[in-house]
């Protein structure tokens, strides 16, 4: 290749990378976002918890910013119990109804879970609890996995957001650091 092509080729490679750098950034910047619209999701209605009284008010109000950052944790982590309580149920209502309605678990050990088949008749009852509880372990453990990356995110995003002073995190606006004195 001549020194001229050569050139070209560089800069083009040049131009590449910073095309996939700055897409890449665009994709992060993206993800924060939607995590920081979470945190602050989570916390309004942590800050809720004030109005209910109780221990988990006195910590949001008069709490060192550790606490709170502790409680908001922990909030976060109960809310997202809750969700896959829910999600697990629905998953093996549904389950149990196809099982028991004659459809039968296949494993083809495709790595993507349990595929359902016809068979030829309806399960003894107990058997349908059986997969149906085997069922409920896998998706608990997946589900519970994918909550600890979100927890993770969620709490990143809680820490940009407040930044500067551990003891501003209960506060329900951003707008107050802006008022204080510097």
């Amino acid at each position: 290749i001549s020194g001229d092509a050569r050139s070209l080729m560089d800069d083009f490679m040049e131009f590449v990378s910073l095309r996939e750098a700055r897409e890449a950034a665009r994709r992060q910047r993206e993800e924060e976002y939607r995590y920081a619209s979470y945190a602050r999701y989570y916390e309004r209605r942590f800050l809720q918890l004030v109005d209910e009284g109780g221990p988990v008010a006195e910590t949001i109000l008069f709490g060192s910013g550790d606490k709170v950052r502790a409680a908001y944790e922990e909030f976060v982590r109960g809310c997202l119990a809750e969700k896959r309580a829910e999600a697990v149920e629905e998953r093996c209502s549904i389950l149990r109804a196809e099982i028991g309605a004659g459809l039968e678990m296949t494993d083809f050990g495709d790595g993507e879970g349990y595929t359902l088949a016809a068979t030829s008749g309806m399960l003894p009852e107990d058997e349908v609890e059986r997969a149906v509880s085997e069922e409920r372990e896998r998706i608990e453990g997946e589900l519970e996995e994918s909550d600890e990356g979100v927890i993770a995110q969620v709490m990143a995003a809680y820490d940009r957001l407040h930044p500067e002073d551990p003891q501003l995190a209960a506060l329900p606006t951003r707008d107050f650091r802006y008022h204080r004195k510097r």
